[in-house]
């Protein structure tokens, strides 16, 4: 028998009372929405009010023997009034507290996930956002590693599109709230059976729908976007916007598209697109079970697994919807749905999002024009480098068209200033260094045609050449033999001929026969008397002179000599001559010493000349792009589009964050650019100002 429902304090959590008195309590609880149920209570009943908004219900059920079965936690949320007759009654409506997550909002854009992030990982992170932690996560079978975004999304909805991208149709939550924080698990069905049905068989109440309306063999599959931005499948499906089923033989071509916005990476659309397919290549098949036709069905939970066989037919279904309409007063009676698989993919996500109360904002983007220039000097070993940044949010990149003109080198100045200073300019350890060699010449260093020459001039004077305290001087000689002959005439001695003849020639007059000194009683030379006789002929002769050997002592008393140099001047004459020189063969060795030189330059400053002075200009060019060579070119470049040499990651595409346009030139020149980008963002990723 099942036990009597109980109110508890929604905020505290405290059990304010048993509803001994209520009635008509249902429940419904599916694997594709939130648990709902609802009871009523007498309008007289002094317990209604406990039963506010959002005070907490639990409820239970029995099972197929009985026995009080636990369904779960519910809140209150609206309350209808309704009076029969004389009777007055108050309905109260229930929602699963998993509802409690729509209380909160992930407010802004929020991503996580991709690669290296698994599927418990996404899940903690939206109930991280909780204001207060009521759920945590006890188990999750999956290890997925899907890229989730959400903006100002509340947390239930957050939640229930992280199954969302899964090719398995084999999951459902599961809820632990007879303990706090509430536990949450996503789990696998078992693919055991808990029971068998065997269809048309003395059976009454099992229904069979077989319903084609959804039945797709291809499918088309866009994302996030709109226009030739949005997000397609191509890229990473063969070039293929859609998927195909095998079932193409079976049923012919069926197509359908489907759009959700919500993705932003063309993986994790595929993957969804192909778990859709999966689903829909089939048409769809059901049953609906009364529970009180099979014994075993009063004992059934979401995701078990009932294998249900009949003439050319043995299927597993899953429980996907178990409901009852009167717990206390026909508790084994209701309905079970069962499914392909947990989830219903013909549900539309709008609908589940209408069911759930799950407001979804999403945003959108645009076509972005970006266009710049750039305009600098560059040579092959200084490159014009142009860097231009592929933001984070960019959804696409649709082109980049690059011109580029080479033209004049230019310079603006023509001298620039100095501020001095002291240097080294250079330093040498020394050597001995060979600075010519020549093999000897004979050579003339000057040549006159002769001249007389002044040598000096002189105004005349005295002049004191020596002075002596006197003293005795002596010579000797050995003797010897000497004979001159004389002659009349003026016949001059010849020096080949000593005894050539000569003549006295004296004056007509007196001549001095000899020569006497005079001194005073001091001894000093004070005159000459003369001894004279009148001219005397001598003839023709020779004298004869037999010179003893002797010697002479002369005293020479203290005295100085004084010369009286009258004005005057010599004259040299050079005749005509040259001079010869004889060099030998040689070489010059000059030994350098180890020095450096210091020079000083001064503090100074060097006017400078504005203007415009243009140069050489270059007549190709080398263009790489990201290290990339885009190509060699003449002069000048018009539109190219740089897209498929831009780096790019493992998908194909192209990597967000800085890239660089490279310009070599083959010589010296200006390179003038423009490049215009062409993509699609989106509103994520930044904040106002």
């Amino acid at each position: 028998m099942a036990k009597v429902i109980a109110v508890y304090d929604g905020h505290t959590r405290k059990r304010l009372a048993y509803l001994q008195n209520a009635y008509n309590i249902s429940y419904t609880k599916n694997t594709a929405s939130l648990w709902t149920g609802a009871f009523s209570l007498p309008y007289t009943d002094p317990k209604t009010k406990y039963c506010k908004s959002f005070n907490l219900i639990e409820l239970w059920d029995e099972d197929a023997g009985g026995k009080a079965r636990y369904v779960g936690l519910f809140r209150i949320m609206p309350q209808t009034e309704e009076t029969l007759g004389t009777e007055a009654n108050i309905e109260y409506q229930l929602e699963h507290v998993l509802s409690v997550l729509l209380d909160d909002l992930m407010v802004g854009y929020h991503e996580v996930g991709n690669t290296g992030v698994f599927t418990a990982e996404s899940i903690n992170y939206i109930l991280s956002k909780q204001s207060e932690q009521r759920w945590v996560l006890k188990e999750c079978d999956y290890e997925h590693q899907f890229l989730y975004g959400w903006q100002n999304e509340n947390l239930l909805s957050a939640l229930l599109s992280i199954v969302q991208p899964f090719e398995e149709t084999d999951y459902y939550w599961d809820f632990d709230t007879q303990n706090f924080p509430w536990g949450l698990s996503l789990k696998k069905t078992v693919k055991e059976p808990v029971a068998d049905i065997r269809y048309k068989k003395n059976l009454n109440g099992l229904t069979r729908i077989v319903d084609p309306t959804n039945l797709t063999t291809r499918l088309y599959c866009y994302g996030y976007g709109d226009g030739d931005n949005v997000l397609g499948i191509s890229d990473v499906n063969n070039g293929k916007p859609y998927i195909d089923s095998p079932n193409i033989s079976k049923y012919g071509v069926i197509t359908q598209t489907w759009t959700d916005e919500r993705f932003t990476v063309a993986d994790s659309l595929l993957a969804v697109g192909q778990a859709m397919l999966k689903r829909l290549e089939e048409p769809g098949v059901s049953y609906e079970l009364d529970i009180q036709t099979i014994y075993s069905a009063g004992n059934l939970n979401i995701g078990d697994v009932v294998r249900v066989v009949s003439v050319g037919l043995d299927e597993l279904m899953t429980v996907t919807t178990i409901s009852k309409d009167d717990v206390t007063g026909a508790p084994q009676s209701g309905k079970i749905e069962l499914g392909q698989g947990t989830i219903d993919i013909s549900t539309s996500l709008a609908e589940l999002a209408d069911r759930q109360r799950i407001a979804e904002n999403y945003s959108q983007g645009a076509e972005s024009i970006f266009t710049d220039s750039f305009a600098d000097n560059a040579d092959p070993e200084n490159p014009a480098n142009i860097t231009f940044l592929i933001p984070d949010n960019v959804v696409h990149v649709n082109e980049i068209a690059f011109t580029c003109v080479l033209s004049n080198f230019r310079a603006y100045s023509k001298a620039v200033k100095g501020g001095g200073g002291g240097d080294q300019t250079t330093e040498d350890g020394g050597s001995e260094v060979a600075t010519t060699t020549d093999g000897g010449a004979n050579t003339i260093t000057s040549e006159g045609g002769g001249e007389v020459t002044r040598s000096s001039s002189s105004g005349g004077g005295g002049t004191y050449s020596s002075s002596g305290g006197g003293g005795v001087s002596r010579s000797s000689g050995g003797g010897g033999y000497y004979s001159e002959i004389t002659d009349m005439g003026y016949t001059l001695p010849r020096e080949s001929d000593p005894d050539a003849l000569h003549n006295h020639a004296l004056t007509n007059g007196p001549i001095v026969r000899g020569v006497e000194g005079v001194w005073n009683d001091d001894g000093v030379l004070t005159g000459f008397r003369l001894d004279t006789e009148g001219y005397v002929a001598s003839g023709a002769h020779y004298h004869e002179i037999n010179i003893p050997s002797h010697r002479h002592s002369i005293d020479i008393p203290d005295h100085d000599h004084y010369v009286y140099l009258s004005n005057h001047s010599h004259d040299i004459y050079l005749p005509s001559h040259t001079h010869g020189i004889d060099i030998p063969a040689h070489t010059h060795n000059v030994t350098i010493p180890a020095h450096h030189h210091d020079f000083v330059l001064p503090n100074h400053t060097h006017g400078i000349e504005y203007g415009i002075y243009k140069g050489p200009t270059a007549s190709k060019m080398d263009v790489y792009l990201d290290d990339t060579k885009v190509g060699t070119f003449d002069s000048s470049i018009s539109g190219i589009n740089l897209i498929e040499y831009m780096s790019k990651n493992a998908n194909g595409k192209v990597m967000r964050g800085a890239h660089t346009i490279k310009v070599v030139p083959d010589q010296l020149t200006r390179v003038e650019c423009i490049f215009q980008i062409r993509l699609f963002t989106n509103m994520h990723g930044g904040q106002q100002y």
